[in-house]
């Protein structure tokens, strides 16, 4: 019978998605989520098959570009898309402080945040 599936990896990420016949080992899934869906979710041990967490979006008023940290050993960036340069990238501490820098140039931003596992990362562009 042809159902949606989900392979689970070692570390508890869902590795591969599908619909079809389930292959050993298999975990079935609702098939209302999509795909992309189903690539957002992770084992948290008696919890099951959750969603993975998400981050707090930056936001830009005037040219204050507020970036939260996340959690320990995010890896934040903000490249200039026009000069395609890396204007500023940190890793961040356990101190989960938000990060505020000033862009006074007209442009095109992109804030891109990376974070550990099971965190989602997140890209954002600001055009000011």
């Amino acid at each position: 019978m042809k159902q949606h599936f989900v392979i689970i990896g070692p570390e508890g990420f869902v590795e591969a998605a599908g619909f079809g016949n389930p292959p050993e080992g298999a975990i079935i899934v609702d098939s209302s989520l999509c795909v992309f869906d189903l690539s957002l979710l992770y084992v948290d041990g008696a919890n099951g098959l959750v969603p993975r967490p998400t981050l707090a979006t930056p936001t830009l008023d005037g040219d204050d570009l507020s970036i939260p940290s996340g959690p320990e050993g995010t890896r934040l960036r903000v490249v200039d898309r026009l000069a395609d340069e890396v204007m500023w990238e940190v890793v961040t501490g356990a101190d989960l402080t938000t990060h505020v820098l000033t862009l006074p140039d007209a442009g095109t931003y992109i804030v891109d945040i990376d974070p550990p596992m099971p965190w989602v990362p997140l890209q954002v562009e600001f055009k000011k």
